[in-house]
């Protein structure tokens, strides 16, 4: 850039008919045709820092336009080192793209900063620019180019995501983000990730291969787990993008990585732990992904069948009945959406799966020497619940665990007659005793 030809191509972009325009119109198109062709260094700051300001209006923003982002994003690309100026220069391409007090004009008239985010997503090198920023030495750099690339994202996540994806290591330079030291800005780089569509196969299988899921759980340990609040939210609504429908990456994660760190995050410290909307987000976010698991790839993929079985079996073998009863039948703090989700959740283990239905049956609860069976904690949170929809929900889990399975008929029966002959004999007050909860 900077070539006569260049310059000559600016100047006719710049004059125009000048005297037809606003003086904002031509303030901005003489700052611009000023950073172009000035030698002096200190000359094409002063004119950037004008240009912020000129650019904060609709009229600004819409002389700006496909010259500025030629302009600006010149100087992104051949003056990197100078952090200053590339500050500056994201700054006016901000403004370009954010919203200003609009006159609307006529109901197809498409806003300024609106023409401006398709021009700034018209040219592949543009993203290509500021995603090597990103990784730029400077914090506030950093920080101004993922808040530069949110526009288009809110704009035109799709058309965003196939540019990144086309860009080589486009993918990689953004994960890499969030390795950031800054803990904002990694957050920020999580909640964007969010945001794009990473459902597509190809897009799931790139992110996987790239490290997305050893980043993700680094996160989630480094912000507190259960109590890490939106960041761990936002973790587990991309973890859960990456493994929907996808049977490579859910592959990837159970034999890369394994289940535990997903499991881990349901911990809780006692059964009478209180749960704040955050926690209970979080844990519905964690179950839903366990249902994931559960339900396995799309019924299209013939290896379906199988990957159920071996998530289910996995599952289960990394304690997640341990947690799951934790949540459904011992916290009595627990939310009823939780308690119902956690039994959903351990119905449909079993379902279709002797090994499961053997260890469910075998499972036991309490401290020594007041163990029970599990099955009977089941029920007796069945007696005591004024809830319909843990009835419902532990209805399911009696249902899944019976069904073709004449040796848990016969064992859930024995179970319910011995709580009721207890129930007869024992005092009002004890009929509905736990050893837990």
């Amino acid at each position: 850039m900077g070539s006569v030809a260049e310059n000559l191509y600016i100047d006719e972009k710049v004059s125009g008919d000048a005297n037809s325009g606003s003086s904002e119109d031509r303030h901005v198109k003489r700052l611009l045709d000023q950073i172009s062709k000035t030698l002096l260094v200190e000359e094409k700051k002063t004119a950037i820092v004008e240009l912020v300001f000129a650019v904060w209006s609709s009229t600004g923003q819409m002389a700006f336009g496909e010259t500025g982002f030629h302009v600006i994003l010149s100087i992104l690309k051949e003056k990197p080192n100078d952090v200053q100026m590339v500050r500056n220069a994201l700054e006016t391409l901000l403004m370009a793209v954010t919203p200003t007090n609009y006159a609307k004009g006529p109901s197809d008239e498409v806003p300024p900063n609106l023409i401006n985010s398709n021009l700034l997503l018209s040219e592949k090198e543009n993203i290509s620019i500021l995603l090597s920023l990103l990784s730029h030495e400077d914090i506030h750099v950093r920080y101004a180019t993922l808040q530069l690339l949110m526009p288009p994202l809110n704009k035109s996540p799709q058309k965003l995501l196939e540019v990144i994806c086309s860009i080589p290591s486009g993918i990689k330079q953004l994960l890499n983000f969030l390795n950031d030291d800054c803990k904002l800005l990694r957050n920020e780089a999580m909640t964007f990730l969010t945001f794009l569509n990473c459902e597509a196969e190809e897009i799931q299988e790139l992110l996987a291969f790239e490290g997305a899921f050893v980043k993700i759980f680094s996160i989630i340990e480094d912000e507190g787990g259960l109590e890490g609040g939106v960041v761990v939210q936002d973790c587990l609504i991309l973890l859960s993008n990456l493994l929907h429908c996808s049977a490579s990456n859910q592959a990837a994660l159970r034999e890369a990585i394994g289940f535990d760190k997903l499991l881990s995050v349901l911990k809780l410290r006692k059964a009478t732990y209180s749960f704040s909307s955050d926690m209970t987000t979080i844990v519905l976010c964690v179950l839903e992904i366990i249902n994931l698991l559960i339900t396995g790839a799309p019924e299209t993929d013939p290896t379906r069948d199988s990957d159920k079985l071996t998530n289910k079996t996995v599952l289960v073998q990394e304690k997640v009945l341990d947690y799951l009863f934790m949540l459904g039948v011992e916290s009595q703090c627990a939310p009823v959406a939780v308690r119902c989700t956690a039994l959903h959740c351990i119905g449909d283990l079993i379902a279709d799966h002797p090994k499961n239905l053997k260890e469910l049956a075998s499972k036991r609860f309490g401290e020594e020497p007041d163990l029970e069976p599990a099955l009977k904690s089941v029920f007796q949170m069945v007696l005591r619940t004024s809830s319909k929809q843990e009835f419902m929900a532990a209805d399911y889990l009696f249902k899944n665990f019976c069904q073709r399975n004449p040796d848990g008929q016969t064992m859930l029966l024995s179970t319910v007659i011995l709580q009721l002959q207890s129930m007869i004999h024992a005092p009002v007050e004890n009929d509905i005793n736990m050893s837990f909860g």
